[in-house]
């Protein structure tokens, strides 16, 4: 689930996806170009989820973080992710994501959230979360 919190329209006629971001740390250059969140919002629009909003035939997207709580030159830091950089690395992603929707197996991994993950007493991953109480 998510929500563009921008969408504009440069002067060039070029489509801009604006995620703000309030957090005290950003992304590295590398990791926004492969930023999962900005990769979906851009498929959206080759999806056609904003035709209203920008019509038929859009140009490619880009899109962009704008860290309101970093200052860059008395502005706000922002990360533009371009529309030429593999502009269909999303589409990987959501088919993947189907794929593991349509199996109905949800295989628990390690990752980088699993010490502030809401679902740690639940996970078989982590001791406390291995128990089962009957």
């Amino acid at each position: 689930r998510g929500a563009v919190d921008r969408l504009e329209v440069d002067a060039d006629g070029q489509v801009v996806l604006v995620d703000l971001k309030t957090g005290k740390s950003a992304p590295t250059e590398a990791e926004v170009a492969g930023h999962v969140q900005l990769g979906v919002y851009r498929w959206a629009v080759r999806q056609g989820a904003f035709e209203p909003l920008i019509g038929a035939d859009p140009p490619p997207a880009t899109a962009e973080l704008v860290h309101l709580r970093l200052e860059v030159r008395g502005g706000a830091k922002v990360q533009r992710q371009p529309a030429a950089a593999e502009p269909d690395f999303a589409d990987g992603l959501i088919a993947d994501a189907v794929a593991v929707l349509d199996a109905e197996e949800f295989v628990a991994r390690p990752n980088r959230y699993c010490d502030i993950c809401a679902q740690r007493t639940n996970c078989p991953l982590r001791e406390e979360g291995a128990r089962v109480i009957t």
